[in-house]
């Protein structure tokens, strides 16, 4: 069978393979500085270094993204044999020949005492056991940058799992979403007052040299920028994490942390950033998280960061993403083939890949990919979510489901699986929980069109037109380039017979590239609600023209049929039966009902043209009597 409609809502429909159209005005940026004179050697070392130095931090997701960038960076002056590895083993240490003394690697104060050493080695040693508790109390007499950092993640990490525990005891959906972090004022309390202190010190002795903190090192500075996101202070979490990025760049969870606080493309360009490759990965990023139709502008700057890491997975991904975006399925697929191929047991963003096999249901290549997620690691949330997006395929809604549930008991933040199972709820006919999850998408991330487009699916099923004219605005304002979007406000609007805002809709997705026509043709329709026919004729002809250019066949559509039907009837009430006529020989070809209505039309035609012709040689003989 088909997959489910509403599954493919927000998947498939318009292509959007010719988004170049939208970007035909764009011109190509330039490099940017910061990579036309890079010294490649000093910044690998610096990724190596930094990946160390993560990873002593219990940063393990910014480390293992650092150590692959090292891993698959290649030098300008590197030699390479025929596997590309070349005789790496055999070279001197890097290390030794680059000077790191102005590196924000080599600005962290890390001198500690022994046996504050002996007690942040434990405490980590606690931290990696997910003894959170015990690792936060064993640094309760130490001090430094160092066991102070991992006091407090260790405490946020503590407050962060007796969340989860409570929200798994909480059956109500209110009161699971209003469960928190209890430790979060705690810890906002203690670090504002060490970022005070911080900020003091900079204004007092401004010649001190640049990411030396003497009272927080930029790790606290990303912590209490997360603290200060999840207590809702934005604008305060943006400037804490900006600083910190720019002291030291490596730290991709705080890079990532600060795309999820940027709503618009204005609030990017007003960041003040240091200079650096990693920030124009961060670009790339946070362009491709807003989805902002100049997805040129992201692909150009990857290209410019493939020069310097042409073997980064994570900038093959980041590609791959960029054309699934633009909803150019075909390379998004064969990109994320490529990168399954170059790294076959990784499982980030293979979510997305099994949502593209969905799209252009590719069932045993989607099978393949589960079978061997599941051999790579059964339990992680996108492991369930590529089984959830196989047995939506077979039409299983029911099992999906559980899959889907599987994921968000791994992790209850999982945006995809919160907005798949809302599609699967929609197929099952549950409204009540499908507008639960998708409420949970929106809670997690508030740009999340597809949930805000769901929830306007889901309310117009239930005939709560105003419901949903809310939502499909709220979709409309993230993807304003967005044919369907449009096109889904412009139904509401005319359900409640409010005709002149749906033709406003249907012409902004009319403007948007509608390769498919669905927004002319809703066009035509509403022009006949308001009784401008004239007008909806333009319309079905334009799209009977665009169908012509497509070249498919006229049976193939059955709205080549309603078109072909008004202009019949709409020729014949003018007086122009030849047209008359032509349109409903062509409508004796589509067969089915129309093909009836299309006779009589004929015999009707025919009879006026005889009687017209009956009535013309009666004048032709009354004038030669007379």
């Amino acid at each position: 069978p088909p997959p489910s409609l509403a599954r493919m809502l927000d998947e498939s429909g318009y292509s959007m393979g010719s988004q170049g159209d939208l970007d035909a005005s764009y011109e190509s940026v330039p490099r940017p500085a910061c990579l036309e004179n890079l010294d490649r050697a000093k910044l690998k070392v610096e990724l190596r270094t930094a990946t160390r130095q993560l990873s002593e931090r219990g940063l393990y997701h910014a480390a293992k993204w650092t150590g692959e960038l090292v891993t698959q960076m290649v030098d300008e002056d590197e030699d390479e044999d025929e596997d590309g590895k070349g005789d790496a083993k055999m070279r001197p240490s890097e290390s030794a020949k680059v000077d790191l003394s102005d590196s924000p690697v080599s600005r962290l104060k890390e001198d500690q005492s022994e046996q504050e050493a002996d007690a942040v080695a434990l405490a980590k040693t606690y931290l990696d056991l997910r003894e959170y508790t015990r690792a936060a109390q064993s640094l309760q007499d130490y001090h430094g940058p160092k066991a102070l950092f991992l006091r407090c993640y260790s405490t946020y990490l503590a407050g962060e799992r007796g969340k989860l525990e409570e929200m798994q005891q909480t059956s109500e959906p209110l009161a699971r979403a209003k469960v928190a972090n209890r430790a979060l004022r705690k810890l906002s309390e203690h670090l504002g007052q060490l970022y005070a202190l911080e900020e003091k010190g900079e204004l007092e002795a401004k010649s001190r040299k640049p990411g030396a903190s003497r009272y927080m090192d930029p790790f606290c500075m990303y912590l209490y920028g997360l603290v200060l996101k999840q207590l809702d202070r934005t604008e305060l979490a943006i400037k804490v994490l900006v600083k910190s990025v720019n002291r030291y760049p490596f730290n991709w969870s705080a890079w990532r942390c600060l795309t999820s606080l940027l709503k618009t493309k204005d609030k990017v360009t007003e960041l003040e950033l240091a200079d650096h490759p990693i920030k124009q990965m961060f670009l790339a990023d946070v362009y491709l998280e807003l989805q902002h139709h100049e997805t040129t502008q992201v692909l150009d700057i990857l290209e410019a960061l493939t020069d310097v890491f042409p073997n980064s997975t994570h900038l093959t991904a980041q590609t791959a993403m960029a054309h699934y975006n633009m909803r150019d399925f075909d390379e998004a697929q064969r990109l994320f083939q490529l990168l399954h191929e170059a790294d076959p047991c990784r499982l980030n963003a293979m979510d997305v890949y099994s949502n593209i096999l969905f799209v252009k249901e590719c069932k045993a290549e989607l099978s393949f990919l589960a079978h061997t997620a599941i051999k790579i690691d059964k339990y992680r949330p996108e492991t369930c979510c590529i089984i959830g997006n196989y047995y939506s395929l077979k039409s299983e809604h029911e099992r999906a489901v559980l899959y889907f549930k599987r994921a968000l008991r791994l992790d209850p933040n999982y945006l995809s699986a919160w907005t798949l199972m809302g599609h699967e709820y929609v197929e099952m006919r549950n409204s009540a929980a499908a507008i639960e999850s998708y409420r949970r998408a929106v809670d997690i991330n508030p740009r999340d069109y597809r949930a805000w487009y769901g929830l306007g699916q889901t309310y117009e099923i239930m005939r709560m037109h105003n419901y949903a004219l809310y939502y499909f605005r709220k979709a409309t304002k993230l993807r304003p380039y967005d044919p369907r979007m449009w096109c889904a406000m412009g139904e509401t609007f005319e359900n409640l017979a409010r005709y002149e805002e749906a033709i406003k809709c249907y012409k902004q997705a009319e403007g948007n590239d509608d390769p498919e026509g669905t927004a002319t043709l809703k066009l035509a329709t509403a022009y006949i609600k308001v009784d401008d026919k004239d007008t909806a004729a333009v319309y079905y002809r334009k799209i009977l023209q665009q169908r012509a250019q497509e070249g498919q066949g006229q049976e193939e559509r059955r709205d080549n049929a309603d078109a072909l039907l008004f202009l019949a009837k709409y020729s014949k009430s003018r007086g122009e039966l030849d047209n008359c006529e032509q349109y409903c020989n062509r409508l004796l070809d589509i067969g089915g009902a129309v093909k009836d209505q299309a006779k009589s039309l004929l015999t009707e035609v025919r009879e006026i043209a005889r009687s017209r012709t009956l009535h013309g040689k009666e004048r032709t003989l009354e004038g030669k009597r007379s």
